[in-house]
């Protein structure tokens, strides 16, 4: 499914738009990330599970960067502390490197 297609524009984009309006707010995000890949699998199914490895890559390490969780192997034998700032570069670095690599070995 391409942006300009009429099953896009016609189909897609107002179903989209009608379910975001009617959901709750705190279910939108995860309907977007769903219907998301909806969209990328339309064309490649396989794309879904590609989606998948970076959206749990920058979930984990988002949650590195905002400090809530740390990265156990750096730290040993200490919980519930928020992560350092080695911690926080570290995935950082590693999210960036994930999707960078994604993006250069498909394009």
């Amino acid at each position: 499914m391409v942006f300009s297609s009429h099953v896009f524009l016609f189909y897609f984009l107002p179903l989209v738009l009608g379910l975001y309006y009617i959901t709750p707010q705190r279910w939108r995000q995860p309907l977007l990330t769903v219907l998301s890949y909806v969209f990328y699998g339309w064309a490649n199914p396989w794309f879904v599970f590609l989606m998948m490895f970076s959206t749990l890559v920058d979930y984990f390490c988002g949650q590195v960067i905002t400090g809530q969780r740390h990265i156990r192997f750096l730290r040993k034998g200490i919980t519930g502390q928020q992560a350092t700032p080695a911690e926080k570069k570290f995935a950082v670095a590693a999210s960036a490197i994930v999707n960078l690599s994604l993006l250069g070995f498909f394009k």
